[in-house]
């Protein structure tokens, strides 16, 4: 199954979501407090997004089994260390 990462503000705020390509009207909260502008690792193992401050945050992506998401974290590596971001998964 493929997913899609996009931004939206049907919370009140923009934050970013995952849902599986077709839709089956399930989707996943990927960041906590606020974000935008997504970006999927070129093997869809992690995804890229901006805070609300422009800080670059990355979250794991388990998508063996389903779908399972890990806590954003600030991205601390360089850009020239991880694989370049790709819009959808694999």
């Amino acid at each position: 199954m493929k997913w899609i990462a996009y931004a939206s503000d049907e919370s009140g705020r923009m934050e970013v979501y995952a849902k599986p390509l077709p839709p089956t009207g399930v989707k996943h909260r990927l960041s906590r407090n606020g974000g935008q502008a997504p970006q999927w690792r070129s093997d869809g193992k992690e995804l890229y997004f901006l805070s609300p401050d422009t800080t670059m945050m990355v979250v794991s992506i388990d998508t063996a089994r389903g779908f399972a998401a890990g806590i954003p974290q600030v991205c601390s590596r360089s850009a020239g260390s991880r694989s370049a971001p790709v819009t959808s998964t694999p």
